[in-house]
């Protein structure tokens, strides 16, 4: 399981040291596309594969999951990581994100999330002021 969160700062070149615990889930390869919030969601092949085919199957509508496709997959990029552990953040992803040098790493269980420190940072309090709200919807659940 993939949890956590690391602060982290991109090189001059885009690339971005990936934390040790998270590295190991990956292996050499792994999926870079844009996340369902705004941020680079990383993926395994193999997660990636899972992800596109529970979509697939979610989407009630052909023409609709058509659509959603072609931009999603169109926005992803293989990553590779080198030897020292550092990814290349594409600059199409970076700019649509708005990611500028310091980042948060955040683990969510089957891939990981790059945000934006600033954006994570108001995001994040934004849920911390609705949390018992959450909280009560998930006491429900349990």
């Amino acid at each position: 399981m993939l949890l956590g969160t690391y602060e982290h700062k991109l090189d001059s070149k885009g690339r971005l040291v990936f934390p040790s615990k998270f590295r190991e889930a990956f292996g050499e390869e792994a999926v870079a596309s844009l996340g369902f919030a705004p941020c680079i969601a990383i993926y395994s092949l193999e997660q990636w594969e899972r992800l596109f085919l529970s979509l697939k199957s979610a989407m009630y509508d052909k023409k609709k999951f058509e659509n959603f496709s072609r931009v999603f997959l169109a926005t992803a990029s293989e990553i590779t990581f080198d030897t020292a552990g550092r990814v290349l953040l594409p600059v199409h992803l970076r700019e649509k994100t708005q990611i500028a040098q310091e980042v948060c790493v955040i683990g969510q269980n089957n891939h990981v999330e790059i945000w934006d420190k600033h954006r994570w940072s108001a995001y994040e309090e934004e849920v911390f002021m609705n949390f018992s709200e959450i909280e009560a919807g998930i006491k429900e659940l349990l």
